[in-house]
């Protein structure tokens, strides 16, 4: 994948995960390993992503191409988490910040909250927990991905 928040012709250099049996691989689908992995089942971890990114759609995150089936919702969310993985510089960064993005996803989900990424204050609190310093991040700080 090419392309990141700042500089399209940068190479995306982030870690995609999805669980066992989607048909797609998405930094949406992502968020949703990670929960798998903590622990959740994918029902419950796809309902947290859901919820808590304000994606309001029957759409299966696990099997729905964002880009084929014009979901505005799911290319905008994935947008943004892309966006912080491209921050923290990809690889393992990339993964630890979706490891703290997920368990704030799972948090706000549990108390039918939301995770706002176009709010510069849940994107600190996200970075702070992946443990993130990155020389892309002040970039992102200051021009927070919104849609």
């Amino acid at each position: 994948m090419l392309g990141s928040y700042d500089n399209p012709t940068e190479a995306f250099t982030g870690v995609l995960l999805a669980p066992a049996g989607s048909t797609v691989v998405t930094p949406l689908t992502t968020l949703v390993q990670q929960l798998v992995e903590a622990g959740e089942t994918v029902a419950s971890a796809t309902a947290s992503v859901k919820q808590a990114l304000g994606i309001t759609g029957d759409a299966d995150l696990l099997s729905t191409d964002p880009i084929a089936s014009e979901n505005i919702e799911v290319y905008k969310a994935g947008v943004q988490v892309a966006g912080l993985i491209a921050a923290a510089g990809g690889g393992a960064a990339g993964l630890e910040v979706t490891k703290a993005l997920s368990q704030a996803v799972k948090t706000a989900s549990d108390s039918s909250s939301s995770v706002d990424l176009t709010n510069a204050d849940a994107v600190k609190a996200v970075m702070d927990v992946a443990k993130v310093v990155s020389r892309s991040w002040w970039k992102f700080e200051v021009g927070v991905i919104s849609g």
